[in-house]
């Protein structure tokens, strides 16, 4: 399964019925954990989840950074490949035209 997808499907609460094409579950989601009701313990559970909740956001944009330089190398790559072939085309035409003189001077 795809990250992206198990995420979405995480982050929206649902579970794989067993229905589709997927053949996959999802754990049993774990229950929300409850804030503490102590002031005291508040600010700093919500500092740590800001805390946390960034730090995700920066390797997600990391990732989505990293797949896109791979994107964008396969690009090239390919682009390369196609004029590699193109050269590669033309030479074997050349060599056939110049077996077919080499055969004619005989």
């Amino acid at each position: 399964m795809h990250y992206e997808t198990y995420r979405r499907l995480r982050l929206e609460g649902h579970e794989n019925t067993g229905e589709g094409n997927e053949d996959f579950t999802l754990p049993a989601i774990a229950p929300a954990r409850k804030l503490s009701h102590n002031p005291k313990y508040k600010e700093e559970e919500n500092a740590l989840k800001k805390y946390f909740t960034d730090q995700v956001k920066a390797e997600e944009q990391r990732f989505r950074q990293w797949e896109q330089n791979i994107v964008n190398e396969r690009i090239r790559l390919n682009g390369d490949l196609e004029e590699i072939q193109g050269k590669v085309k033309k030479l074997e035409e050349q060599v056939k035209g110049l077996q077919l003189k080499k055969s004619h001077l005989k």
